[in-house]
C-alpha cells in the first residue's frame, strides 16, 4: 500500500511532464486510446489529507488540465468521468494549501476553455465550490 501512494504521485509528474514535452499531442492521444480518464479521476477520488494523497490530487489536477488543452474527447470524457465534482472534493480537503487550490483551478480552467464542457461545468457549481474552498487563503 505505501509503495503504491509513493508510486502514483510519481507516475502522474511524469505524465504531467510528458504533456509539456513535444509529445504531448501523442500523449493526449494516448490517454484517449487506452480511456486512461477512469484512473485520473480514482487518484484525485482517493485524495486525503495524507501527505502522498494530497502529492496524487496536486498531479492529477496537473495532467487532468494539460490532458484536455485541445483535446475535447479528453475533456467529454475526463467531465464524464467525474473530474470537475472531484477536483473541487480535493481542493476542499486540503484548505490550507495553495498548491493544490492552484492546481484544482488551472485544471478546471483548462476544462472550462473546451466546447464540449461549457453548459456542464458552469451548472456543476465548481466555481462556487472553488472559491468557498480557498476563501481566505
Amino acid at each position: 500500500r505505501r509503495h503504491r501512494r509513493v508510486a502514483i504521485p510519481a507516475l502522474l509528474r511524469r505524465l504531467y511532464m510528458w504533456l509539456w514535452s513535444s509529445c504531448a499531442g501523442q500523449v493526449q492521444a494516448w490517454l484517449d486510446e487506452f480511456s486512461a480518464h477512469g484512473a485520473l479521476v480514482a487518484a484525485l477520488s482517493s485524495a486525503s489529507l495524507v501527505p502522498h494523497d494530497r502529492a496524487a490530487a496536486y498531479w492529477a489536477c496537473h495532467v487532468i488540465g494539460r490532458a484536455v488543452l485541445g483535446h475535447s474527447r479528453n475533456a467529454a470524457a475526463l467531465t464524464a468521468a467525474g473530474a470537475v465534482p472531484c477536483i473541487c472534493t480535493a481542493v476542499e480537503k486540503h484548505p490550507a494549501d495553495p498548491e493544490v487550490h492552484l492546481a484544482g483551478a488551472i485544471a478546471l480552467g483548462y476544462l472550462a476553455q473546451a466546447d464540449v464542457t461549457h453548459g456542464s461545468l458552469g451548472a456543476s457549481g465548481a466555481l462556487g465550490r472553488l472559491l468557498r474552498a480557498v476563501e481566505g487563503h
